[in-house]
């Protein structure tokens, strides 16, 4: 992604979201957009169950997941995974930014399934 331009990078990020998560995103939109300066910020829902925030700048994108009955209070990925997260610039070299696609996917469904034996154990 490194030799196209802004318009085609972000093209090619909502293009990669979209095939990867296909029938799980819903609400996708542009909230923002600032070319001259080099960013924008795209939203979305996964799983019917959490709300994403991507932000784009100069070069590097990163996922934000929205806390619970907030309505602008996010939290960065990292908060949800031990896993590898790639930042900055590094977030879109190479296979990077699909790396961090599945580690973001991975630590959704870890969440689901932690909710899920909660209730259970509610349930009992």
């Amino acid at each position: 992604m490194e030799n196209l331009t802004m318009k085609e990078q972000q093209q090619e990020i909502i293009k990669e979201i979209k095939k990867y998560w296909n029938g799980n995103i819903s609400d996708f939109k542009v909230v923002f957009e600032d070319f001259s300066y080099g960013s924008f910020e795209l939203e979305f829902s996964l799983y019917s169950k959490f709300d994403i925030l991507l932000t784009y700048e100069r070069g590097g994108a990163g996922f934000k997941i929205r806390k619970k009955n907030t309505t602008n209070e996010f939290v960065i990925m990292t908060k949800y995974t031990d896993e590898t997260v790639y930042r900055g610039l590094d977030s879109l070299r190479g296979n990077n930014f699909l790396e961090n696609i599945r580690t973001l996917d991975t630590a959704l469904k870890n969440k689901i399934l932690e909710e899920k034996k909660k209730s259970r154990g509610l349930e009992r």
